[in-house]
Formats: C-alpha cells, sequence, structure tokens
C-alpha cells in the first residue's frame, strides 16, 4: 500500500498478477504457496478490489475443486479466516470506497470501482466455494468448512469403500485357492487314516 501511494501501483499490479499466475501451476507446492501469498494480500489488499478479484479471489475460489486435498484444505483456511472472518477486508466499506475514490489507479482495498452487482456476484461465489467443500471427501476440509458456521463441527467418519473390481476378483481367486487347499488337505488326512485301519 506505500508504494501505491508513492505513485508505484504499476508495480504493485504486475507483482500481483506474478503471484496469481502461480494459481494454475503444474505444481501443487507452488498452488499451496500461491494460496499463501494470496490470503496475505486478501486480508490487508494493496489494491482495489477490481484488479483483485480476476488475479486473486476468483483463482482461490477455483481452487476449491483442487485434485489435492491440502490444496482444498488452504483454501478452506482462507475463506474462514480471511474472507467470511468478522473482520475481513470483504466486503468493502464505505469508508475503504472513499479511499480509494481519491486514488483511482490504485491504493486502499476498497470496491471504488465495483457496483453492487459486482458485489453479490463474488458474495455468490464465496457461497458455491463453500458449498462446494462442504461435499468434500476429505475430513479436514469438512472439519475446517464446517467450523464456518459451527465451531464446534466434526464431520462424519470415513465410510468403508467396497473394494474395486479387480480387487475383488484376486480376493475371489485367493479364497477359492484357499478352500481347494483345505479340501486336499482334508482329503488326504482320511486316506491315510483309511490306509493305516488297512494295515492293523
Amino acid at each position: 500500500r506505500v508504494l501505491t501511494r508513492a505513485g508505484e501501483a504499476g508495480l504493485v499490479s504486475q507483482c500481483v498478477r506474478s503471484i496469481g499466475a502461480m494459481a494454475t501451476s503444474a505444481s501443487c507446492h507452488r498452488r499451496l504457496t500461491f494460496i499463501g501469498m494470496a490470503s496475505a494480500l486478501l486480508q490487508h489488499p494493496p489494491l482495489p478490489w477490481r484488479e483483485l478479484e480476476p488475479v486473486l479471489l476468483a483463482p482461490v475460489l477455483s481452487l476449491a475443486a483442487d485434485r489435492v486435498a491440502n490444496v482444498r484444505l488452504a483454501v478452506a483456511r482462507v475463506l474462514v479466516d480471511v474472507l467470511l472472518s468478522e473482520d475481513s477486508a470483504w466486503p468493502p466499506d464505505e469508508a475503504d470506497e472513499a479511499d480509494d475514490a481519491g486514488q483511482p489507479h490504485g491504493g486502499g482495498h476498497g470496491a471504488a470501482a465495483l457496483d453492487d452487482a459486482d458485489v453479490r456476484r463474488i458474495d455468490a461465489e464465496l457461497d458455491a466455494a463453500v458449498e462446494r467443500l462442504r461435499m468434500d471427501s476429505d475430513r479436514d476440509v469438512l472439519r475446517l468448512i464446517g467450523t464456518y458456521r459451527d465451531a464446534s463441527y466434526e464431520p462424519p467418519a470415513y465410510s468403508a469403500r467396497p473394494l474395486p473390481r479387480a480387487a475383488r476378483r484376486k480376493s475371489s481367486v485367493r479364497s477359492e485357492m484357499t478352500d481347494t487347499s483345505a479340501e486336499g488337505s482334508e482329503g488326504g488326512g482320511s486316506g491315510s487314516a483309511g490306509g493305516g485301519g488297512g494295515a492293523r
């Protein structure tokens, strides 16, 4: 924010865009790094929300569907601790808007360029991300996002999943082999006993 007030909004914007580019990295570690940096910037926005929303906020919310559970967990933490907390910078208040009004090229964390429709759209996207995470398959994600509405929330235990078809076939074959081996042993034992009786 000091840089934006010193007329370096272009540099700040460039840095923010560089951070945003990590959101689509093939590396989950870089995506996690992006979420951590985005969390700090969204907590104390260095630019107007109009600029932050497409390069930071939207990519963070899109990672609620990431294939890596730790990435989804990090998104849940941003939602609960930053975007939906009582002291969140979102939604911007009137004082923030007034702060930005005199700085059209940056500064502050207001919504000078956001109208009511934008705010409603972003609110809907936040709600959608929360709902997506509430349906997650990972208990840690469920536990964290559940605390948004209930601090003592505890997700249900994992249910036993049926074995994949290939594993079921292998298990069936092993079972058949065990049964066959057992039957052979019993047959051999009977024969030996009969032979012993004949000798007497």
